[in-house]
């Protein structure tokens, strides 16, 4: 069990074990017991230089909405002004969000404890599964962070739930584009043309097309998460492993891997300016070729596709440091590995989320 971080009064000791005891035999996300949470939410308030209702209204705040106490024996361990709190914070099914968070804004109390909470879950869901963990952010993007603004916590929660994005695009395999600026329109096709930076561990810059409407109608239009693809555009090669790739004996690919870092180790040029989006239609609009070497993590079973209306291997490898899916016609090319090292000439596109 986490422990308070400060040397407790006798009165917050008694508030302790009473939270304890309500809260006894009730598990976190992770495994651990539910009490951690709110002596969490405690410890992070003590550290902000927050004391007595804070720390005892952090320590009661679930009380009421997840076990059995009472609004009298909370009074009778707190006060008054910690009830009222901890009843704003109790959320119920006849409230919606919306006014839950509206009602405890007006008291400060709560909104305090409110937001500290906030942060404490999200780092929380950490321990959870992709979809709940997504669940969460996107939650707390559409009702938290205005509700926080005005916070002394804001910049942490917003800290917060970027490291929880950032884990989310990982583990699903998508790349987050930033500083997204319009080119050109292309006014044939109701397309913009548009030109953003790649955050990954070697950023590039990226031009790429997307439907206008579908670009104005983005609440944050110049932050975009997309899913990379790649379509063989004329030669592409499967090379056992590195060695092969390089054509070189394992003495010099010993050499060769104390001189280089992983994420160089491969030439090919900089896919700057070649990546272009698949509509909503699913209709690919006409993008440069660029050359991709990577290796292959992951290899499924051939299904069909709409492009080119043959069967596909969808083949996903790493580059630079990032995830991108390859559509290879089986009958054009071998079934690659795991671990197999693709080259070749691809048209790359990104499918927005």
């Amino acid at each position: 069990m986490e422990e308070l971080c400060w040397e407790a009064t006798l009165h917050e000791k008694k508030a302790l074990r009473f939270a304890i005891e309500k809260h006894k035999g009730q598990m976190r996300l992770g495994g651990s017991q539910y009490i951690d949470h709110p002596i969490a939410v405690a410890n992070y308030l003590y550290s902000k230089g927050y004391r007595n209702e804070f720390l005892l209204t952090a320590l009661f705040h679930d009380l009421l909405e997840d076990t059995d106490a009472t609004v009298t024996e909370i009074e009778q361990l707190g006060n008054e002004n910690i009830v009222e709190a901890v009843v704003l914070l109790t959320k119920t099914r006849e409230i919606d969000t919306e006014q839950y968070l509206t009602n405890i804004k007006a008291n400060n109390l709560a909104f305090i404890v409110k937001v500290s909470d906030r942060i404490q879950n999200l780092k929380d869901s950490e321990k959870a599964d992709l979809k709940f963990r997504e669940k969460y952010v996107e939650e707390t993007i559409r009702h938290y962070l205005e509700f926080a603004k005005r916070s002394p916590f804001f910049k942490e929660l917003n800290d917060v739930l970027s490291r929880i994005k950032n884990v989310n695009v990982s583990e699903r395999g998508l790349v987050q584009i930033a500083d997204v600026k319009v080119i050109s329109v292309n006014k044939g096709k109701n397309h913009y043309l548009v030109k953003g930076n790649l955050q990954c561990n070697n950023p590039m810059s990226l031009i790429y097309s997307i439907d206008k409407k579908e670009f104005e109608n983005r609440t944050n239009a110049t932050d975009i998460i997309a899913e990379l693809y790649a379509v063989p555009k004329c030669s592409a090669e499967v090379f056992l492993n590195e060695i092969e790739y390089y054509d070189i004996n394992r003495s010099d690919y010993s050499r060769l891997c104390e001189t280089l870092e992983y994420d160089y180790k491969y030439s090919h040029q900089n896919i700057s300016q070649s990546a272009f989006c698949l509509n909503d239609d699913d209709k690919a609009t006409e993008c440069p070729t660029t050359r991709i070497a990577g290796v292959v993590h992951e290899v499924g079973s051939p299904i069909p596709v709409l492009y080119g209306g043959v069967e596909c291997f969808i083949t996903k490898i790493n580059v630079f440091g990032i995830k991108i899916t390859l559509l290879m016609n089986k009958f054009d090319f071998q079934k690659p590995s795991v671990d197999n090292i693709i080259d070749g000439h691809f048209q790359l596109y990104a499918k927005l989320y």
